[in-house]
């Protein structure tokens, strides 16, 4: 579904633009209905938000269109279960719905847009979180070459914790089980038993995943997403050059802009949270279960690099809301702006042009606490042109006279790199310095925009948009070094194979120590890098404990069946004899407990009884004078055996033979 439709925006698109102080304006002519005289770009927004829910209907494009002379698109595509989940076996490709989707709608744009004016050979993809990653993903698949030319990612990339699903087989394994579709894991296919259930039922499966990481998302399936099969392309020896992902800036031939806000983590901690802020205890158990849901070694060293590095060690004592703030910090930069910074970083090495914006404007009306700037997603609704018509039925608020020059100010550089690639349009680089001029003070003025440099991984520019854009350099570059460089350097499993996986995990098990469950188990099956050793050793002591066992227990019933023999013999001598000793008889008495035991002694001849109470007591019986005949003989074998008890063997005894 395409939405909303291709001929609203191109009947919006024909407004004026207007002068930005140096930068070439578009034609000031009012919207008419006709054909244009040139194609025009055509960019196609994919939202965010999650993976499972949202929709592109509410974002609505007309201002920018308009303003901008591009043609807007949103975009529909399947999300949750329905979008991304691997219903086929383990080597297929069955699965990645929702990026099927986006490339069956780019397919169908450069086959219709030059009926709606457009060109085909502009096409620009902008996603926002969860949709920039969509967008990372779509500009590096080998699917989607020849369909879109330039990429615009806000606060997302492919790079993030959030935005790959690594074990796609534990998301089947638990739909499976939710929805009794049972089969072989790894060879079976889900579809044709899930295409049995209702809709709703479907949608109602839930995935309860760990903190900081994706329950339906996308994955590696070998045809969108590949594995990558090469070194990196740069000859840069750099961590940030050689680090795993860097397949994912491997888009040369399109030029990219990429934004940040100030708080891409403000939606990581409940309202409570966020309005009272909390201790440092807390604080310590959330970044714990960052840490171990994002890493898989040396998670003691990562942790106690990132407590050290943003804790305020000229404050003693922290306040809760400084606490907050250092927490919200760590988690925003750990999960989107270093994952982003390092697509950008990798991408400016090629030929294309790279682009960095920090969006820190903020309105003054609103909830959330300015003192931590502009929180994720608040850069929206001024890239779409909202603060020019109030914010529209969605978005209804009342913007300030800066709210609107700011949102003109986006505008005008992001539909000129829809339109060329460069958000300075064809200025050159002599403009006047923001900071010469002070702030509009109108929403008629026009401010005056300095010329965006791009990117580069020596002078690192960036336009900062605050109360007036700006051009600066390094952005945080201590942290930002902390997390390209160091933490990559800490996250290896280690010289040599003899390193045991438990030298990488927290000592700390207990669930006091986190802010959440985690699922160690699915983290450590999941990791290319795990280590088999410990597995080994403990089949191998398992197996060779087994096999100890099974000898003791066979010796063990070999000896006593050797000894039942010898008794056996013992008493069939006694009985023959008619006589007994001492020591016959002593060891008759060991070998023997019985509920009736039997002593026979020459002299005395008493039976010795057991009493149910277990002790012994003595009852008179006959005495046996002389020989004894053979009729008494035989009367007394029978007698002890069958006083005998059998519990005692493992095995029968030979039957006793008997004198004749």
């Amino acid at each position: 579904m395409v939405g909303p439709t291709l001929e609203r925006m191109f009947d919006a698109s024909c407004s004026a633009g207007f002068n930005q102080g140096g930068i070439p304006q578009a034609p000031q002519e009012e919207a008419s209905g006709e054909e244009e005289p040139t194609k025009l770009p055509c960019v196609v927004y994919v939202h965010g938000e999650s993976y499972e829910w949202n929709s592109g209907n509410p974002y609505d494009g007309t201002v920018l269109a308009s303003m901008g002379r591009v043609i807007v698109v949103t975009i529909n595509f399947r999300l949750g279960v329905l979008g991304f989940l691997k219903t086929g076996t383990k080597g297929s490709a069955q699965g990645n719905f929702g990026l099927m989707d986006l490339v069956a709608g780019l397919h169908w744009l450069r086959e219709n847009l030059p009926a709606f004016g457009g060109d085909p050979e502009r096409v620009t993809l902008m996603g926002h979180g969860t949709g920039a990653a969509l967008v990372n993903f779509i500009a590096v698949s080998p699917v989607a070459k020849e369909l879109l030319h330039r990429v615009i990612l806000l606060s997302g990339s492919g790079l993030s914790p959030w935005a790959l699903q690594r074990d796609p087989l534990w998301v089947k394994r638990i739909v499976a089980k939710h929805t009794g579709c049972h089969g072989d894991l790894y060879e079976d296919d889900l579809a044709p038993c899930l295409r049995l259930k209702p809709l709703n039922f479907l949608l109602n499966v839930k995935v309860d995943t760990p903190r900081f990481l994706p329950g339906f998302a996308p994955f590696i399936d070998g045809t969108i997403l590949v594995n990558p099969t090469s070194h990196s392309p740069t000859t840069s020896t750099s961590t940030v050059a050689t680090a795993p992902g860097y397949e994912l800036a491997d888009f040369p031939e399109r030029d990219l802009l990429f934004s940040l806000t100030n708080t891409e983590s403000y939606l990581d901690l409940n309202a409570q949270d966020l309005e009272f802020g909390f201790n440092e205890t807390k604080r310590d158990r959330i970044l714990r279960t960052y840490v171990r849901n994002s890493y898989y070694f040396h998670l003691n060293e990562i942790f106690s690099t990132l407590k050290n590095e943003y804790t305020d060690w000229e404050r003693p004592s922290q306040n809760p809301l400084s606490v907050r703030d250092a927490a919200l910090d760590v988690l925003s930069d750990g999960h989107t702006v270093s994952p982003l910074i390092r697509i950008g970083y990798l991408h400016s090495t090629g030929r294309a042009k790279t682009f960095f914006l920090h969006f820190q404007h903020h309105t003054g009306e609103r909830d959330l606490p300015l003192r931590l700037g502009s929180v994720r997603g608040e850069d929206l609704p001024y890239i779409l042109g909202l603060p020019l018509i109030g914010g529209g039925p969605f978005f209804p608020h009342n913007y300030s006279f800066p709210d609107v020059a700011a949102s003109r100010t986006l505008i005008q550089y992001i539909s000129n790199f829809i339109t060329s690639g460069d958000p300075n349009g064809g200025a050159v680089p002599n403009t006047p310095a923001a900071g010469q001029k002070s702030p509009p003070q109108n929403e008629n003025e026009i401010p005056t925009l300095p010329y965006w440099e791009s990117y580069d991984t020596i002078n690192q520019f960036y336009l900062e948009m605050g109360s007036r854009p700006e051009i600066k350099n390094h952005y945080r570059g201590h942290k930002m070094s902390l997390w390209l460089n160091l933490i990559p350097q800490l996250h290896r499993p280690g010289d040599g194979d003899d390193v045991s996986m438990r030298h990488h995990h927290f000592q700390e098990e207990d669930d006091e120590y986190y802010d959440v469950q985690y699922f160690e188990n699915r983290k450590l099956a999941s990791s290319h890098y795990q280590s088999y050793t410990t597995a080994l050793t403990v089949t191998i002591a398992v197996g060779c404990f087994l096999l100890l066992l099974n000898i003791l227990i066979f010796a063990g019933i070999y000896h006593q069946r050797d000894r039942g023999k010898s008794k056996q013999k013992q008493i069939e001598e006694m009985v023959e004899q008619g006589g007994c000793s001492s020591s016959s008889s002593e060891a008759f008495e060991k070998a023997y407990d019985t509920r009736q035991h039997l002593q026979h002694n020459c002299n005395k001849s008493p039976y010795h009884t057991m009493s149910r109470a277990g002790s012994f007591k003595r009852e008179p019986v006959p005495n046996y004078v002389g020989d004894y005949n053979s009729a008494d003989k035989t009367s007394l074998a029978q007698v002890q055996m069958t006083e005998l008890s059998l519990q005692e063997f493992n095995s029968s005894p030979p039957p006793a033979k008997r004198s004749e």
